[in-house]
């Protein structure tokens, strides 16, 4: 069983721990498909300053844990894993300051400025302190505040309800402010030690970033060292020692070449976790964004150590106005690049007063598409299982050039840039690939013609240029012959916004397929071998393809997944539509709405009549601010005896009722719905509810302003989350809507079910 196959929620612990509360909340992700929950406490030493909160009892205390064992006892009542968040908030590293605390000044943060060294202020008031992690001793008392605390008291629940700790963007002291680099008491020892040359005599030009290349890889290549050896290596170590895999992130993975994140070396860090991941903050990933490749950074380390599973933390700060079909690019975005175990952010204990506005989406009850959200969850489920079968098919593997980053510019901008291009070419030609730095190569070999790193064998080795490879790395590649990149499937006309994945499992080939493009996309794919099936992933079931040659419709942003060596039970289905009769006369009802009250998201049910309406926006009909629900419904006449409804456009998720029978509900298009167990011969009644998403209460006239009046400070994420929550400010039904038949094709033309 693949126990990481389903989405899990962070759901953050940000008021009083109330056991009915909790048990509450549980049982309510359960009844929408939610299968896995992380913990994230938010007690009130996080963030005093910018995000105040009433978390109780005391953060590490015992009765804390009193409060985790209802949260353990509920989850597995519920069938529910729940895994361990090691952090008061973020970065990892600090226990809500009380690692800092033990040692105020010895283990401060430090920094070389032009005037010279700099320690961080001990200023628990605004904010935990942190450690520096850079020095020894931190990892130990961090470990012992935390991940032994909950060991000593649930030992029986780590590597089996517990699965992983989750670490937040730990990282060595932040240069975010200019004429400024971190520094450790022994690092200048340390230094001429492993370099054999004195630092001191660069300091200046190191702070002015004016050194030489070489002085300036050798200064953060030892800062990545001392990061991995002093803080991570530890933590990983514990993790394995208790059962349990060490997973998280790193601030700044979506750009390895800004120093001042923090992470060293984004590649030999996450080489340290069990369950390496990244993370997709404030829209980096997003339709029609300036998306970058840094999944892969994590994906190829997890291959490379034979590791199954990649993690992604996803949503944080994109805003209540995230619509399903964007959620759903960002999930695929990431299971096709081979990110699999999905953390999405948030579901909180209380939206009340300053959470009002707080860091958003609001998942659960507060969103009104909550209630449509249980087939997203098992659509996730499906395609990680099927991303994580067998072996990943993987021919080509790309140089990732850190020491470039290291060096300064020109070089960091330029590498990067040619990092994300090769990437840009081999996913436009469905080439699946990895990326190697100078650690792995200088430990690859070749067997049978291949580059050998770790559990992958890779026939083709692409280097952009770069002047500063480790010699032991250029070695190695100076040994191999590199073929040429394979496509994992033949794709006519060329689509580059087609992204192919493929496994191997015995001698089935199982492929995820995305489009990433607003367009529909129409191609003929040839697949390895035949037979072959379609699987949808949205859960109808397994369908026969004519053979290992077809074509295939891809709705806008759709997916589909192949599976050869294998037969479906059904004929490929297809539709013949007709245009909806112009008799047809609607009429538009609340029905529940979402409110921003006076402290707190109230869900209010509605009262109003039926009243006629066009399809389109609904705003004249239910008003601009309207978040929630409202049903559309009319009559129509028929003589047959099975019938399809295609709704056309809906803004956003849609469920039908016909003749007062439910038929279901879908959380994205195409929205089609089979008519047949309910429709008569003669007059029937349909009725199609429509909810949209939180954003327009969100931006109805003074909620901000009387929020941030009342109850003080304001998010600081809320300019970000707000101008993106603009782009969303729509509700209904808009069609066309049609009626029409299903067919069963007996040709090479398929459409997707």
């Amino acid at each position: 069983m693949n126990k990481f196959a389903s989405p899990i929620y962070f759901w953050y612990l940000n008021t009083k721990l109330e056991p009915s509360e909790l048990r509450r909340q549980l049982r309510e992700m359960r009844k929408r498909g939610v299968k896995g929950v992380c913990p994230h406490p938010w007690p009130p030493e996080f963030r005093p300053e910018t995000m105040p909160s009433d978390m109780s009892p005391e953060y590490l205390s015992d009765a804390y844990l009193d409060r985790f064992e209802v949260i353990y006892r509920e989850c597995a009542r519920l069938g529910m894993s729940c895994c361990f968040y090691d952090e008061a908030g973020w970065p990892s590293g600090s226990a809500g300051g009380r690692v800092r605390a033990a040692h105020p000044e010895e283990w401060a943060p430090r920094y070389r400025t032009p005037e010279g060294e700099q320690v961080e202020p001990f200023t628990p008031e605004k904010a935990a302190p942190l450690p520096n992690l850079l020095v020894s001793g931190p990892a130990a008392k961090f470990l012992e505040l935390t991940h032994e605390r909950f060991y000593r008291r649930f030992p029986g629940l780590f590597g089996r309800q517990i699965g992983f700790a989750f670490m937040d963007e730990p990282r060595i002291p932040s240069c975010w402010k200019d004429l400024r680099i971190a520094w450790a008491p022994d690092l200048a020892e340390t230094f001429l030690k492993r370099k054999g040359y004195e630092l001191a005599p660069w300091i200046p030009q190191l702070i002015a970033e004016t050194a030489p290349p070489r002085v300036s890889i050798d200064y953060h290549d030892l800062l990545s060292q001392l990061f991995v050896e002093r803080f991570l290596a530890p933590v990983k170590r514990w993790c394995r020692a208790h059962h349990i895999l060490s997973g998280g992130h790193f601030g700044g993975e979506d750009e390895p070449e800004r120093l001042p994140h923090g992470h060293g070396h984004i590649m030999r860090s996450l080489r340290q976790m069990d369950l390496p991941g990244v993370d997709a903050i404030w829209r980096q990933v997003f339709p029609g964004g300036a998306n970058r490749i840094f999944p892969k950074y994590a994906s190829s380390v997890a291959r490379q150590a034979g590791r199954k599973h990649v993690l992604g933390e996803l949503f944080a700060v994109y805003g209540n106005g995230v619509t399903p079909e964007q959620r759903c690019f960002l999930a695929d975005y990431m299971l096709v690049r081979g990110v699999d175990l999905l953390v999405l952010s948030k579901i909180a204990l209380t939206n009340r007063k300053q959470f009002l506005l707080g860091c958003r989406p609001h998942f659960g009850p507060a969103d009104p598409l909550w209630k449509y959200s249980a087939s997203f969850h098992a659509y996730c489920e499906r395609v990680a299982k099927a991303v994580t079968s067998g072996k990943p098919e993987v021919d080509t593997v790309v140089y990732f050039d850190q020491r470039s980053a290291w060096a300064g510019e020109p070089y960091r901008t330029a590498s990067a840039r040619l990092r994300e291009k090769t990437a840009a070419e081999l996913l436009a030609r469905q080439c699946d690939f990895d990326f190697a730095d100078d650690d792995a190569l200088s430990r690859a070999v070749i067997e049978d013609g291949k580059l050998v790193i770790g559990k992958m064998a890779y026939s083709s080795l692409i280097v952009p240029e770069t002047k500063f490879m480790a010699p032991e790395a250029a070695a190695a590649v100076k040994r191999f012959r590199s073929a040429s990149p394979r496509p994992l499937l033949k794709c006519s006309p060329p689509a580059p916004q087609l992204l192919v994945s493929k496994r191997v499992v015995g001698r089935r080939s199982i492929y995820f397929c995305v489009n990433e493009s607003e367009s529909p996309l129409d191609v003929t794919l040839t697949l390895d071998r035949a037979p072959a099936l379609f699987r949808d992933p949205w859960g109808s079931g397994d369908c026969s393809l004519p053979g290992a040659v077809f074509e295939w419709h891809f709705e806008p942003f759709g997916s589909a997944l192949f599976v050869t060596g294998a037969k479906g039970r059904r004929q490929l289905p297809a539709f013949r539509w007709e245009e909806v009769a112009p008799a047809l006369e609607w009429r538009l009802k609340p029905l529940v709405r979402h409110v921003i009250g006076a402290e707190e998201i109230e869900i209010r049910r509605c009262r109003g009549k039926a009243r006629p309406a066009e399809l389109g926006e609904w705003a004249p009909f239910l008003g601009a601010d309207f978040s929630g629900d409202a049903v559309y419904s009319c009559s129509f006449t028929t003589e047959r005896r099975s019938l399809w409804l295609d709704l056309g456009k809906v803004c956003f998720c849609a469920s039908v009722k016909l003749n007062g029978r439910e038929l279901g509900s879908l959380f994205r298009s195409p929205f089609r719905f089979d008519l047949t167990p309910a429709l008569k011969r003669g007059r029937n009644r349909l009725e199609v509810t429509v909810g949209n998403t939180l954003a327009n209460a969100l931006a109805a006239p003074g909620v901000r302003e009387r929020i941030v009046r009342d109850f003080p400070p304001e998010s600081p994420y809320e300019e970000r989350q707000r101008a993106f929550e603009k782009e969303s400010l729509c509700g209904g039904l808009w069609g066309p809507v049609r009626f029409g038949t299903k067919i069963y094709d007996t040709t090479n033309e398929g459409e997707q079910s």
